[in-house]
């Protein structure tokens, strides 16, 4: 089930958006993520990402609320708990979707392992540092390939995560010793026509998938939330009552 995630005013309450660190390291370089840890435009966040999340939470002016206000937005919670995963199983699923996606997104970031051959010919790197990049090259062929068989579920996914970026930051770091190559490469980040510019590209393109899969399982998991929402709701209007 695809669950529509835009963030709205629902009554005069609004499903804010939540900035918090994930436990889960998602997607170390998506497009927004993948780049010199410089001045160009786009710049990773440390490895960390900062998901967006749906919060469900009693409005704080409930009291000036209108009973029918406050009974229309029960019904709006109502039936945001009824598109919530009615069990275990569905948050299940949806954990498996998002891990899915993420080990699909893996592949794609993996191909760095192709591009850098064609940045070393492009760039006409030769001698010492060739072979670094080559090192590199097979570090993500070869070692990190391997490291993503063990990978099983999203307990798993973090530490294997922290070791590609640890071994891409490393690779851009190394650029940053040759001025004129790592010049090169922050301007290529950014044409969709160059080998790295186009690997961006569907970096973004595959880590999007990555973040709606995300938001469906915070959506899954939301139904506790929803029902406090709901009780706070039946409490006021109850009240009123009286």
């Amino acid at each position: 089930m695809l669950v529509n995630l835009k963030y709205r005013r629902v009554g005069l309450v609004e499903l804010t958006k939540r900035k918090a660190k994930s436990t889960l390291t998602i997607a170390f370089f998506s497009l927004s993520t993948l780049a010199i840890m410089t001045s160009v435009n786009v710049h990773a966040d440390g490895g960390m990402p900062i998901q967006d999340t749906v919060v469900f939470t009693v409005p704080e002016n409930l009291a000036a609320l209108s009973t029918e206000e406050i009974s229309d937005l029960r019904q709006t919670h109502v039936e945001n708990l009824q598109k919530t995963a009615a069990n275990d199983d569905q948050v299940k699923q949806a954990e498996e979707k998002l891990f899915k996606q993420l080990m699909a997104h893996d592949l794609v970031r993996l191909s760095i392992a192709e591009v850098i051959p064609q940045l070393i010919s492009d760039y006409q790197i030769e001698g010492e540092f060739k072979n670094t990049l080559l090192g590199y090259q097979s570090t993500f062929a070869v070692d990190m390939m391997k490291n993503r068989e063990v990978v099983a579920n999203l307990v798993d996914y973090p530490s294997y995560d922290f070791r590609f970026a640890a071994a891409y930051m490393s690779m851009l770091y190394a650029f940053q010793n040759f001025p004129d190559f790592y010049d090169r490469l922050k301007a290529d980040m950014v044409d969709e026509k160059s080998h790295i510019g186009h690997y961006r590209k569907s970096l973004d393109e595959s880590y999007a998938k990555v973040k709606q899969a995300r938001a469906e399982m915070d959506f899954a998991k939301s139904g506790n939330d929803i029902k406090k929402v709901i009780t706070a709701l039946d409490d006021e209007l109850a009240r009123r009552k009286k």
